[in-house]
Parts: C-alpha cells; sequence; structure tokens
C-alpha cells in the first residue's frame, strides 16, 4: 500500500546540508545528531523541517516468498515509480528523488540485511539524509514520500520488539544477549577466570566449611561484577526488560547485586542453560517480555482513559496538541488505525520533542471510542 502527500513544497528553508549517513546512525557532518531515546530515532529526524526535496519512506517487509525471494522489492519498486510519476519531468525535487530511487533500489538488491524480518529506509538526497533499519520483527511494505519522514510505522515495531537484556549465566561466565528491533546480537559478558584459582593461604585451610565459604564469596564477587555490566548495559541502550537466565546459585546472588531501580525490570527464567544456541535463547525468552509488554502498555491506556473519566486527563485533540506544545504532556496514547495519517505523525513528533512517553498502539476499541488518542498533564488541568 502507498500513500503520498498531495503536493511538496517547493519552499527554501536556509538550513545548511544535512550528512546523515549509515546504517545505525548518522556519521558525517559538523554536528553529529543525537539519537531520541524513546524509539531510537535520530532528533534530526523528528525535527525535520519541509524543504524543496521530497523525503522518501520505505517499510519492507523482508520475508522470503516460497520461491525464496524477498518479493517486496518488486512493491517497492513498483510504488517509487508511481512516486516518481507524480513529481514531474524536472527540478529539484524530481533530481532528489531520482537519486533516492537508485539508492533505495540497489540497497535493497544488494545491502540489505538477508537475515531481518524487515527494513526501515529513509532517503532524501537533496538534504543528505539516508537511514537505514533493519527490523528484527515483521513490518507492513508501505512506501511514502512527501514533506517529512512517515515515523509511526516504526515507533509500533519498536513497540513491539521490546527492549530487552538476556543474561545467561553460570558461576563462571555470563552471556549478554540484546533483543531490540534490529533483532538479536550478543557479546560476551564478564568471566570469572581471573578467580578460579583459589590459594591454600586465602582458605584459611582446606576444610570443607572454609572451601564452601571462600567458593560463596567468589560467586558473590562474581556476581557483583555481573551486574555493574548489566546495570551499565540496560543505562546505556536504554532498555526496558531485563531477563536472568541460569542457576539460581549465580542468578540470587546475582539478583541482590543489582542496583535498586532494576528491580521493576527483572523477569527470571531458571534452567536455561548457558550455551543454549542464540535463536533459541530468543524464541524461549522474547515472546513471553513482549506479551508481559503489551498487557503493560494495555493497562497503562486502560488507566489514562479511566483518568480522562475522572477529568484528569485530555482526549480533545486540539487540547492535547496545545498542551504538548507547551510541555505538559506526560504521557500520550494514540489508536494509529483511529487516528488520521498525518495527524498521527504530528502527534508523535510532538510528544517525542517535548519528551512525553508516547504509547502507539492499533485496534484499541476503548481508545477508539473516545476518539483515538488521551493523554496525562503534568499538574493540574
Amino acid at each position: 500500500m502507498s500513500r503520498r502527500d498531495g503536493s511538496l513544497r517547493h519552499v527554501r528553508m536556509g538550513l545548511a546540508p544535512l550528512r546523515l549517513t549509515g546504517a545505525a546512525g548518522f556519521t558525517r557532518g559538523m554536528n553529529t545528531p543525537t539519537i531520541e531515546p524513546q524509539l531510537g530515532i535520530p532528533e534530526a529526524i523528528v525535527a525535520w523541517e519541509p524543504s524543496e526535496h521530497p523525503v522518501v519512506t520505505c517499510y519492507v517487509d523482508w520475508s522470503v516468498s516460497g520461491r525464496g525471494l524477498h518479493e517486496a522489492q518488486t512493491v517497492v519498486r513498483k510504488e517509487l515509480h508511481t512516486a516518481q510519476s507524480g513529481l514531474g519531468p524536472r527540478g529539484a525535487a524530481r533530481e532528489s528523488f531520482d537519486e533516492d530511487f537508485e539508492h533505495i533500489t540497489s540497497y535493497l538488491a544488494d545491502e540489505a540485511d538477508r537475515s531481518a524480518r524487515g527494513h526501515a529506509i529513509f532517503a532524501s538526497h537533496g538534504r543528505g539524509l539516508w537511514w537505514t533499519v533493519a527490523l528484527g520483527v515483521p513490518i507492513e511494505t508501505d512506501v511514502h514520500v512527501g514533506e517529512r519522514p512517515r515515523l509511526v510505522p516504526l515507533a509500533e515495531a519498536t513497540h513491539q520488539a521490546v527492549r530487552t537484556l538476556a543474561v545467561l549465566v553460570d558461576s563462571n561466565a555470563a552471556r549478554l544477549i540484546q533483543l531490540d528491533r534490529a533483532g538479536r546480537h550478543e557479546e560476551p559478558g564478564p568471566q570469572r577466570d581471573q578467580w578460579k584459582t583459589v590459594h591454600h593461604s586465602q582458605l584459611g585451610g582446606w576444610s570443607e566449611a572454609n572451601y564452601q565459604r571462600s567458593q560463596d564469596t567468589i560467586v558473590e564477587r562474581f556476581a557483583h561484577d555481573v551486574a555493574e555490566t548489566v546495570a551499565a548495559r540496560m543505562a546505556d541502550a536504554h532498555l526496558e526488560h531485563l531477563v536472568l537466565a541460569g542457576d539460581e546459585v549465580i542468578t540470587s546472588p546475582l539478583r541482590r547485586a543489582l542496583p535498586p531501580h532494576l528491580g521493576d525490570s527483572i523477569e527470571t527464567i531458571a534452567h536455561l542453560d548457558i550455551r543454549t544456541p542464540l535463536d533459541a535463547v530468543a524464541e524461549r525468552i522474547w515472546p513471553p517480555v513482549q506479551a508481559s509488554a503489551a498487557a503493560g502498555r494495555a493497562n497503562e491506556v486502560a488507566r489514562l482513559l479511566s483518568l480522562a473519566g475522572a477529568g484528569s486527563a485530555v482526549t480533545e485533540p486540539s487540547d492535547v496538541r496545545t498542551m504538548l506544545a507547551a510541555g505538559r504532556i506526560d504521557t500520550l496514547a494514540f489508536d494509529a488505525g483511529a487516528v488520521e495519517d498525518e495527524a498521527a505523525e504530528l502527534l508523535l513528533r510532538d510528544a517525542l520533542t517535548h519528551r512525553s512517553r508516547l504509547i502507539v498502539t492499533r485496534d484499541h476499541e476503548p481508545l477508539a471510542a473516545a476518539g483515538g488518542l488521551v493523554a496525562s498533564v503534568r499538574g493540574s488541568l
């Protein structure tokens, strides 16, 4: 399905060209834009201002057909051709789009990660924009050409993915597996090698009691080492959920060693061997975490609707926009299927700009019945 703006504004904004490149972020330009932490979208894209150069947004279902092909490439090319025919034969908009057309199709043919489940591409050659996101969750193919990037589908995919850190640990080693919208990736965690050798003088004799006390001390020290690494990773990557998997001999002291603020993020899975393959870890851990997160979002929306019923939250679009602009919205929830596309994009950008917490849902009947959006307010109404 393709959505296009009816027209493009041909206005020079007086902005220096952006040089935004790279699959995971931006690497060129005098000022590297920071990443908006809630959805992992570069702030330069959130704050994008229209110009004479269109922005091409492609969401690509990267599933493989029965013939072993990523057939969404054909759909994307067809939709790009349709968009191209509406731009006229020449001009700055057409020149920028033509470059994007070639870049997008060649990227999908030659560079896109074959193991991904979807791809998001944001391009505007005339403004120096090229940003791609390989998705570890499915997404529908959609091509949009307009004044600004189309961000709501990426927000939905990010919510669905649920940023999670799985820590597989035994008494000697830890594996850190991050699950997010990019899929699954692993880095080695702390190892206990430096504490394996226990000397007689350290034990105070070779009695069984002394030996056991020494082993307990070593496990506690290792648990604190792992806890420091986990806490840093959770903060640096803005992760939401933490899964501890392993024998209780190590998961119990590890849980005690973690900072108290991580307590609400922890979900413990016992009896998952540290040697479990990466894909098997994700298949075991991610679905229940995703289900739990979805239930949590549904409960939060229900809470916001109850506040609105009591006069402590707002559902009128004009009120929400006014309070967003004033920085007074604490949490905004909207149903992407019940709010018109351009209005949803505006709500999302305003919420991210003013650092309001954002919940994007779909097919939420009570929320749709209330007009599709609800927001809690900082301070009294």
